[in-house]
Formats: C-alpha cells, structure tokens, sequence
C-alpha cells in the first residue's frame, strides 16, 4: 500500500489550487500503478491509500480501517509474538498492550475524529516515509511522487527550497559517519 495523508492546519481551507485532487484520486498516482484507491476525509485530515493485490490483497478490514471515529492503516507485514495478525482492529488493540514483540517491516497509523492519532514504525525498517509542511498543512507519504505530483505548492519551489541539502549530501557520502 502507499499512501498519503494531508493534515490541513487550523483556519486553512484547502482548495484546488492547494491539492492536486483529480491526480491524487486516481490508482495511477503512485509510482506502481495501483488496482484500487480509497479517499478518507477524518477531521482535519484527508488521507489517499492506493492499494495493491500482487501479494496480498490489501482491502478494508485489512490493510485499513475507518468509521466516523477513527481511521486505521496498516502498510506491511509483521507479526506480534511471533502470530501474523490479519484483522487491523486486532492489531491495533495488540499495540496497546506494552508485553508484546514486534517483528517485521510496517508502518501503522491511528486518527481519531478529534485528529489525534500516532503513527509506528520498527527502529530499523525499510519502508520509508516522507514529510512536507507549509503554513497551511502537513504532508505525510510513503512515496515521494505523490507530495511532488499532489501538491501544488512544492512544485512552485526550488528543489533546494524543499528539501535539506545537507541532509542528501550526508546520507549519501557520511552515510556509515565517514567524514
């Protein structure tokens, strides 16, 4: 699954000129072309999920979950005290009790009607997550086409406007803390 959640700051109205809406609401958004998308607007929060069947199919009650309360999602594979879990709102509950192993690479995200919520990944995983934030929101995805492509105001930055240069050059060349 990949996916990407947009937080919309207090008092800001989004409109079309802020989210590519017709690009985002299309399974052809990410980079691996999706079999199916869903929308979810839960308070202050829209939130895209493009979900895919190559390996298992990722549906409702699985990979996601969400009613006027709450939204769940669920991006990976992990088990909890060595049992692979399926129903979402089962893991969900497993995640509060603190005597359990995590194992696996996931990414678990929890949104209430009030817009608060958590999101957990292990200490090591692979699944990466990328971060945009402007006066008027918040973006968080699992790929970075769909900030570039979905928001309008990072395409009208500089590439250097967006992102820590700094941050690149370290993680490319001092990656292992080589000077």
């Amino acid at each position: 699954m990949h996916f990407i959640i947009i937080s919309i700051n207090d008092g800001s109205g989004i409109d079309n000129e802020i989210i590519n809406d017709s690009y985002l609401s299309s399974n052809t958004a990410p980079s691996l072309i999706a079999n199916n998308y869903v929308k979810i607007n839960i308070s202050n929060f829209i939130i895209y999920s493009y979900l895919y069947d190559q390996i298992i199919e990722e549906k409702e009650d699985y990979s996601f979950y969400f009613d006027e309360n709450k939204l769940l999602l669920s991006n990976g594979f992990f088990t909890v005290n060595n049992e692979i879990k399926i129903d979402i709102q089962d893991v969900f509950h497993e995640l509060n009790q603190e005597s359990n192993f995590w194992g696996g690479d996931y990414q678990l995200v929890n949104i209430d009607k009030n817009g608060n919520g958590f999101l957990k990944t292990p200490d090591f995983g692979l699944r990466q997550l990328f971060y945009y934030e402007d006066e008027n929101f918040s973006v968080l995805s699992t790929e970075i086409k769909l900030i570039v492509d979905g928001i309008y105001n990072i395409q009208k930055q500089t590439f250097s406007e967006n992102f820590d240069v700094d941050f690149i050059f370290d993680s490319i060349y001092n990656e292992w803390g080589e000077s």
